[in-house]
């Protein structure tokens, strides 16, 4: 898969400030990232307005899937067999659309594919991992499977 190339925007030194404020508090109001930035509320909003709008940063938000009945995650890694074109595209496009995978990531390297899986329970992550295998038989050459048992540290990235 080709990757489409972008425009790359410049980001100065003041652009960097807001993004590292707003990686720390998504919702940290203008007024409060202008008293941080000295640079006036109509100037944060321009910049964080062009900022969203080029594409530098997306506003999102986390999911605790814990408090949503998902605690299981699976971080999957997935070697391709040489499939037909149609056959990898139909994998591609299944794993996209399922409900309960949250990444579809491609890779270089010894895996070709990326996933992360939610389920409520191992039960029921075996059952997903069963249906996805049986239906892709000549697409999977290899499977390896990580089980997320805790986190010690989530940080913001500072640019």
């Amino acid at each position: 898969m080709e990757r489409k190339t972008e425009k790359i925007r410049q980001i100065d030194e003041k652009d960097r400030r807001i993004i590292n404020i707003l990686s720390g508090n998504g919702r940290e109001k203008l007024t409060s990232i202008a008293g941080k930035t000295d640079l006036s509320v109509d100037a944060v909003k321009k910049r964080v307005d062009s900022l969203i709008k080029s594409g530098v940063i997306q506003p999102t938000v986390l999911i605790n899937f814990d408090a949503v009945g998902l605690p299981v995650a699976s971080h999957v890694y997935i070697k391709i067999a040489p499939p037909s074109e149609t056959a990898y595209d139909n994998f591609v496009e299944y794993l996209k659309s399922h409900s309960r995978i949250m990444y579809v990531m491609f890779m270089l390297g010894d895996y070709d594919i990326y996933i992360v899986i939610l389920a409520k329970d191992t039960k029921e992550l075996g059952e997903m991992k069963r249906e996805i295998r049986q239906k892709f038989p000549g697409v999977i050459a290899d499977w390896k499977e990580l089980i997320v048992s805790g986190w010690a540290k989530y940080e913001e990235m500072k640019i």
